[in-house]
């Protein structure tokens, strides 16, 4: 289980502030001030319901929810099911693809998504029963239910795309990507040069957080605010670092060894020319830099991948829109 952390106290009139709606994206979004966009919604929740603002802490506990199910959406229901659907198509994968895949794309997910809806019922049940001990074991339980789906979204990811590596090489990789990228971020991305500064840190810590990385995997990250940008500095990030780390918190340890992970063969542009990044990794710089440089003439959030997964990953957010 997780281990014990100390908890992060957000003051009264952070958390509720935070929730505010976004005229880019048309929904509400935590706008909190930057400093604070790396500290997990869990310890919003906990600091209104410890402080007895309970319609706050409902309110916090169901964005949580729908932030997670943003990244569900997306990363579950798009780009795993496009890359079930591009193998499954693949003259190499067999005729049992479809049989072995099906689950994983439709039965497994929904079930997941049906019991994080049944823990956010039982969290709101127990902060308006104002019990703490209930509170923290739901509180816990709706984050445990959102790592599930997260972990194993990530794993058969990597395993999708290490076949397609193997069979196609690793441009078959960056062809499997764009699917998704066209079909899920490139509207998205488009967006991004009308965004405030704190809608695009808020946007990219959103994503963040939902993949609950970082100590105790809360979500929590760090948010260095430099002249020029914002540094968003992971250890771990709850994706490709957990994949390739271990989760330390369940004393589990990697999912696949650093030996044997699907990784790239050839250093590229699209890989910022690092041969041996793990194929999920990949997605970061393919999204982030190489597509949006391609289309819009700028990279996004340049990335600072590190082979080694011990060594904390980060994001830039620049204050200017546009880089070149």
């Amino acid at each position: 289980m997780s281990k014990a952390i100390k908890p992060v106290d957000v003051p009264t009139e952070i958390y509720l502030s935070s929730l505010q709606m976004s005229k880019t994206f048309g929904r509400i979004m935590r706008l909190d001030p930057a400093s604070y966009q790396g500290v997990s919604t869990q310890w919003f929740v906990r600091s209104a319901f410890l402080e007895s603002n309970y319609d706050a802490a409902i309110e916090l506990a169901e964005y949580e929810r729908s932030e997670y199910g943003r990244l569900e959406v997306a990363m579950i229901g798009g780009w795993l099911n496009d890359l079930i659907e591009y193998v499954k198509n693949a003259s190499w994968s067999g005729r049992r693809a479809d049989l072995l895949l099906r689950m994983v794309g439709t039965q497994l997910i929904d079930r997941f998504r049906q019991l994080a809806d049944i823990a956010l019922e039982d969290l709101v049940a127990a902060i308006r029963s104002e019990n703490y001990d209930w509170f923290e074991r739901s509180q816990r339980q709706l984050r445990e239910m959102h790592i599930a789906s997260n972990d194993m979204g990530i794993r058969v990811i990597q395993d999708l795309m290490t076949a397609i590596g193997e069979e196609e090489g690793d441009e078959g990789v960056v062809a499997a990507m764009e699917i998704s990228y066209n079909n899920i971020w490139r509207s998205r991305y488009g967006l991004w040069f009308d965004m405030t500064t704190l809608e695009r840190l808020a946007l990219s810590a959103e994503g963040m957080r939902s993949h609950y990385g970082g100590p105790g995997r809360r979500g929590d990250f760090e948010v260095i605010d430099l002249p020029d940008s914002y540094l968003l500095k992971f250890d771990p990030c709850g994706t490709g670092q957990i994949l390739r780390r271990g989760d330390s918190d369940r004393e589990a340890t990697a999912y696949i060894s650093i030996d044997s992970i699907g990784k790239v063969k050839d250093g590229a542009s699209w890989n910022q020319e690092t041969k041996g990044m793990s194929y999920y990794c990949t997605h970061c710089p393919i999204l982030l830099e190489h597509f949006p440089m391609r289309d819009f003439g700028s990279v996004l959030r340049p990335v600072h991948f590190l082979l080694d997964e011990m060594i904390p990953c980060s994001w830039s957010i620049p204050k200017v829109a546009k880089l070149g």
